[in-house]
């Protein structure tokens, strides 16, 4: 990398690293057509943090995922929300694996034409939100 400008040599480093947070190394020559779906997902991941946001999004991040791989990502989101200094904001059905991980919540009752947002304890204690799913969250 001798032949790399100061900041060019530091792009490169930001890059190994992500390459390393990720377990991307042995994979990083390989076709991104040829990479499983998580795999991909993590190249993604690991692609838009090069440029240092402060925000990501996802929609439906784990949707074609069964439960154990399900967790196992939430758990990475969560573990790159951390390192990184992250907000992340992302859409999901899946309340049950989501609600113990997030801080606010927007929930959209599409049949209704309801919504709700706020903190997670205002929206789940929220007579709306009790009437659609009891009190099972309630805090």
């Amino acid at each position: 990398w001798s032949f790399l400008t100061p900041k060019h040599q530091a792009s490169q480093l930001k890059i190994s690293n992500l390459l390393a947070d990720f377990s991307l190394e042995p994979i990083q020559k390989s076709p991104f057509n040829q990479l499983s779906e998580g795999q991909k997902q993590r190249v993604m991941i690991a692609r838009a943090l090069v440029c240092q946001p402060n925000l990501l999004i996802f929609d439906e991040p784990t949707s074609a995922m069964d439960i154990h791989a399900e967790v196992k990502a939430l758990n990475f989101l969560s573990e790159i929300r951390n390192k990184y200094s992250l907000s992340i904001v992302m859409v999901s059905h899946h309340l049950t694996q989501i609600i113990d991980r997030v801080s606010h919540l927007l929930w959209v009752d599409r049949d209704q034409f309801r919504f709700l947002a706020g903190p997670v304890s205002q929206v789940v204690n929220s007579p709306d939100f009790i009437k659609t799913y009891g009190n099972q969250w309630k805090n």
